[in-house]
């Protein structure tokens, strides 16, 4: 029976063939197609001016009588240009493609018949139906299984034995022309296998779209009748102050799509699509703006989507990046602890590791990361029932300022500032030190004054020394950053997908390759007896752990989906719980192959994985893990450098910071004054300090950080019993005195300060030995902030007062 099975695979396998290269050409045309369309039409690259394109929108209205002008869609392409949808009474449309001032490029008619198409969109109906509707639908996605079959069973003959994956995934470069041929192509497959079972599921998961999308679409909530029998009877807001209300609302999105108001819809419906959105054509923010007042109505913010409509857009994101419609559904608890792993595993074990291994923990750094990840767990089941009772968009900047007040959230706000400006530092640090590495191993050697801070630090005392250098190449890589947030220039979903597939990759080869080379006496004894102070010991262990906290940078990203979990009660723990526990058996697992491979005292540098990779012996494999990871920092560099331009602009918009830092370029649209003052700021400590410096002032401030996010809900809790709230804290807790004292939010308190104060005392303990380095540092800090608020946030404030 399996003999018959297998022929029977064989044989429908070589007729599908044919079908498969069919789909793989026109696939790749597809994937460009919108630049290929655009690159058809000759004229300008306007960026989008709201006043010109709402006049050009009116006066077209105006004077074609016998068409209404519909709707307007951005084109995926180049950038500033929009299609305008014109339809006649008889059902009949036409498509003006124009430029972001209202300049006509092209105008044909739109025919879902297969009437009048082009080579684009014949390639179109070719790939996804086969020119067949519904049947062709299905056929292509049986074809699709039958793929995803063929490369699963490929992968099983190909797959290499527990020492042999060096040597499979590097081609050889010698030999038999058969076997280079075959060591190219088993190398090839064993590299792309998971994109391509990424790519050819998300392509089954999209041939059944329609019968899928009756579970998963959710429609945007519009405006409610008694709001808009709010407004005034007749119409007084133009198309120019529709878009531009929205995209002030949402400063660095674009305009993606356009609804004018009809006879039951009194209100522009303004789509935007903001940076890092996973859709890079249509975004899922969208905005009702009164065409009677101007007013806005109501809005629908991406950012405080549910991460199961992200997974749900991540499959046509991974297909073919032109997923057009938003979704909003209810998550259920491995969808929250799937894309949390996505989050969560980053630049920090790249970084971070070596450092805590070298100076602090020995071996015993795999303790660390438990702790850390302990203490983020607790943090982060806070975070959840926070997002669940204000599901509204911003991070705990946000959450802190409706609980505890304008202070508390100033104090916050600086304290996220500090976080993420010298997490920022740290990633350009690493980055230089896994570039220098690259191009050393390619023969390019660069100047060490050029890759070396102006300061260094002795581990121990912490007495600074002046070197002379200054680490250009981490300055460089924060203006290449600085530079692409002004410009707007976001990474494309595929682009974003590559990134994190390749930075797991990274990781899941240097533990395979690694594996084969460690020294087991590296890791005797595990925990290095005490050497004074917090080097080695117990107290290393907690030491390492509270600079840990970085690897775990991202994971609140999982607790704002609590108010759309399926079960919140029963979801949310498990989400977070599950992406915390992988993450750290993922940090687990490096870091023991890590300090297996490389003696521990050797570890405290920039780039710990890839001085482990050339003590490894694989040549080639060492550069695709260095590449791989500047890959991976890269990502998290401009991700990390967004988010603090953000939080400055939110400080700004309510009043705490001057308002250089919301100022948006008219251009680009793009908070450009912030951006390039917090990215230079960012560059010069990357410049001056190393990377111990970095990481005791980035574990202050993310512990104390946490610690009054903690605090909020306690607050909240005991001043607003009544709010409703999907997910609460298990465990519960008790009341004193009017406070409610959750055993969680307790606990998470007590973890955060167990790893603030060692850093804290070093600090300390530095500056009374006549080293006050770090301790200025943070003080003068700390001190121009509270300057800042008195003299600026408390007289400027919108708000002002508790929430």
């Amino acid at each position: 029976m399996k003999r018959k099975l297998r022929l029977l695979h064989k044989y429908l396998s070589l007729t599908v063939a044919a079908l498969w290269l069919m789909q793989a050409v026109t696939g790749a045309l597809l994937v460009f197609h919108w630049e290929l369309d655009d690159w058809a039409v000759a004229g300008p690259q306007r960026h989008l001016d709201p006043v010109r394109f709402g006049a050009f929108l009116e006066k077209l209205q105006a004077t074609h009588s016998r068409q209404t002008v519909k709707s307007v869609y951005a084109s995926g392409g180049l950038p500033g240009r929009f299609d305008v949808l014109m339809s006649a009474p008889g059902g009949a449309t036409d498509v003006l493609r124009v430029d972001g001032e209202g300049a006509v490029l092209r105008q044909r008619p739109w025919d879902h018949d297969y009437g009048h198409i082009g080579w684009l969109q014949f390639a179109t109906y070719l790939h996804q139906t086969l020119f067949m509707h519904t049947a062709g639908n299905w056929l292509i996605g049986l074809s699709g299984v039958l793929l995803l079959t063929n490369i699963v069973l490929g992968l099983s003959l190909a797959w290499p034995r527990a020492r042999e994956w060096a040597r499979a995934l590097v081609p050889v470069g010698a030999g038999a022309p058969a076997a280079k041929v075959y060591s190219w192509h088993r190398a090839i497959g064993l590299w792309l296998a998971i994109p391509a079972l990424l790519a050819v599921s998300a392509g089954i998961i999209r041939a059944y779209d329609d019968p899928l999308a009756d579970h998963f679409e959710d429609t945007r909530p519009a405006p409610t009748e008694a709001t808009v029998a709010a407004e005034p009877a007749s119409a007084g807001a133009s198309v120019a102050e529709a878009l531009s209300t929205a995209l002030h609302l949402y400063p660095g999105s674009t305009l993606a799509a356009l609804e004018l108001p009809g006879a039951h819809a009194p209100w522009f419906a303004v789509r935007v699509r903001q940076a890092h959105d996973l859709r890079r054509v249509f975004g899922t923010t969208i905005v009702y703006v009164s065409s009677r007042s101007g007013r806005v109505l109501g809005n629908y913010d991406a950012r405080s989507m549910p991460l199961k409509t992200r997974l749900w857009d991540a499959v046509y994101a991974c297909h073919s990046e032109a997923q057009t419609h938003g979704l909003k559904r209810t998550l259920g608890p491995f969808n929250l602890m799937f894309l949390g792993v996505g989050c969560i595993i980053g630049a920090g074990v790249y970084v971070m590791t070596g450092n805590a291994a070298a100076y602090f923990a020995g071996p015993g750094v795999i303790l660390s990361f438990v702790i850390a990840g302990s203490a983020c767990a607790l943090t982060g089941l806070c975070y959840a029932e926070l997002a669940s009772t204000m599901p509204v968009s911003g991070s705990s900047y946000t959450y802190c300022y409706a609980a505890l007040g304008e202070v508390f959230a100033w104090v916050l706000g600086c304290l996220l500032m500090l976080e993420y400006g010298l997490a920022g530092s740290t990633l350009a640090v690493g980055f230089s030190g896994y570039f220098a590495s690259l191009l050393q191993g390619l023969g390019v050697v660069i100047p060490p004054s050029l890759v070396s801070p102006t300061i260094e630090v002795a581990a121990r005392s912490g007495t600074w020394l002046v070197t002379g250098g200054a680490n250009m190449v981490a300055v460089a890589a924060t203006a290449v950053i600085g530079v692409v947030l002004v410009l707007g220039v976001s990474e494309s979903a595929f682009v974003n997908n590559i990134l994190v597939v390749v930075k797991t990759l990274v990781l899941v080869t240097f533990v395979a390759v690694g594996a084969g080379a460690i020294e087991p006496h590296n890791w005797h004894p595990l925990v290095p007896p005490n050497e004074g102070g917090f080097a080695y010991g117990w107290q290393g262990v907690l030491r390492a752990a509270s600079i840990l906290f970085f690897a775990y940078f991202g994971f609140e990203t999982v607790s704002t989906a609590a108010s759309e979990a399926r079960n919140p009660q029963k979801d949310m723990p498990f989400g977070i719980l599950g992406a915390l526990g992988v993450s750290t058996l993922v940090y687990i697992v490096v870091a023991a192959v890590l300090t297996g491979v490389v003696p521990f005292r050797e570890l405290g540098v920039p780039d710990p994985i890839a001085v482990a990779a050339d003590r490894i012996g694989h040549p080639r494999m060492a550069m695709l893990i260095k590449l791989g990871a500047l890959m991976g920092l890269s990502s998290v560099l401009l991700v990390n450098a967004y988010g603090q331009s953000r939080i400055a602009f939110a400080m700004a918009r309510d009043g705490l910071l001057p308002g250089l830092f919301s100022r948006v370029h008219p251009r680009f649209r793009t908070p450009h004054a912030g951006i390039i003052l917090l990215c230079a700021i960012s560059a010069v400590l990357a410049a001056l300090f190393p990377l111990s410096v970095l990481a005791d002032l980035v574990s202050l401030g993310t512990g104390v950080a946490f610690s009054i996010v903690c605090l909020s809900l306690i607050w909240l809790r005991s001043t607003r019993p009544d709010l409703t709230r999907p997910f609460k804290v298990p465990l519960g807790g008790v009341w004193v005195r009017g406070v409610w004292l959750g055993t969680i939010p307790v606990a998470a308190i007590i973890m955060c300060w167990l790893m603030v104060v060692p850093v804290a005392m070093d600090i300390i303990a530095h500056a009374v030995r006549g080293h006050p380095g770090s301790a200025w540092i943070l003080g003068g800090y700390l001190l121009a902030g509270a300057l800042m608020y008195l003299f600026y946030g408390l007289r400027n404030s919108r708000i002002g007062g508790a929430a």
